[in-house]
Formats: structure tokens, sequence, C-alpha cells
């Protein structure tokens, strides 16, 4: 088993992984829907797919972890943080459409 100390390297790294696929994800949906995108939006996409992450692994682990499994996946949280950055620009997208 790993220490709190190398426990916490982890995450950070997941963390940081998450990151990096929610600006890809925004930054792919944007040239794929030839809307702009600027680095204030990048850092919206990075903290939203950071946080969406983080609380869909915590409810993840939650799940496994009262079946009885100590192991809980990251890919789920991974693909969810993702689709959640993608359904945002969507949503502002709709909203750009109704508004105006």
């Amino acid at each position: 088993m790993i220490g709190t100390t190398g426990a916490t390297v982890v995450i950070l790294i997941y963390v940081l992984f998450a990151c990096l696929l929610g600006v890809g994800a925004g930054v792919l949906y944007c040239l794929g829907s030839r809307r702009r995108w600027n680095y204030n939006t990048g850092i919206v996409d990075a903290l939203w797919g950071a946080i969406v992450f983080f609380v869909a692994w915590y409810l993840e682990s939650e799940i496994y972890i009262a079946r009885g499994l100590w192991d809980a996946p990251v890919g789920l949280a991974f693909g969810i943080a993702m689709v959640s950055v993608v359904l945002k620009h969507l949503f502002f997208l709709w909203r750009s459409f109704r508004v105006g």
C-alpha cells in the first residue's frame, strides 16, 4: 500500500490530468463548432473539469466501497468530467441562441 504522501501525489496527478482533459474537450468542442476559444475559457474548462472529476470520483468511490470493493477505477470519472465540459459549452450555446 502507498502512504498518504503517495496518495496525495496520485490525486494531484489525476486532478491535473482532469484539467488537461477538460481543456482538451473544450478546445475540440470549440474547434468543431467554430466558436471562439481563449485562455479565460480554458481556465474555466480546466477548473470545471477538475471539480466535476473530483466529485464524480468521490461518488464512484463511495459506491464501490459500499459494494465492498476497495479499488475504484478512475476512467468513468474522467469521462464524466469531459462530457460535463462539453455539456457546459452546449448549455451556453443554447442560452446564447435563446437570449440573442
